[in-house]
């Protein structure tokens, strides 16, 4: 899937469908971290697998503002997960981020683990393994079988 992601985000840089691609790389202490990929060249930086747990959207308003008066709001590319598409989708509703202004890179998603390998524990009540909203998307939805319990780790 990686090969298939980087060449898309490589199509939509070269062609200036979007100035920038905000996505996940392993960074030099070997934890996944933001990534903003501005050139063609800098795509194979880019990674996804069950740390990159970031929910990238949150970088979107640094992005959603002309660099200088007068300019139009740049397009961006943006990698998404289910729950990072839930975020995405209040800060379309609220004006917060003009949608033509934004790619949505849609991934589907197996779940995030916690360091020890563990699932982390919204993954686990989680059964939205695909976004609702994107432009593109990457993988195949896993099966989801056992939903925990909901929220049991926080009953009286």
């Amino acid at each position: 899937m990686i090969e298939e992601l980087c060449a898309k985000v490589r199509e939509l840089l070269e062609s200036e469908t979007v100035e920038c691609v905000i996505g996940y790389e392993v960074g030099p202490t070997g934890r996944v971290r933001p990534a903003f990929v501005h050139e063609p060249d800098e795509v194979d930086r880019l990674v996804f697998n069950t740390r990159c747990d970031h929910n990238l959207v949150t970088y979107l308003n640094r992005r959603n503002k002309p660099r200088k008066k007068g300019e139009e709001v740049p397009t961006t590319g943006i990698l998404v997960k289910p729950c990072d598409a839930r975020s995405l989708q209040v800060l379309l509703n609220e004006n917060q981020v003009q949608r033509d202004k934004v790619y949505i890179i849609g991934l589907a998603c197996p779940g995030m683990q916690n360091a020890d390998g563990t699932l982390e524990a919204r993954c686990a009540r989680c059964d939205q393994r695909v976004p609702l909203l994107y432009d593109t998307l990457f993988g195949e939805p896993p099966e989801v079988s056992d939903i925990a319990d909901t929220y049991t780790d926080v009953e009286d």
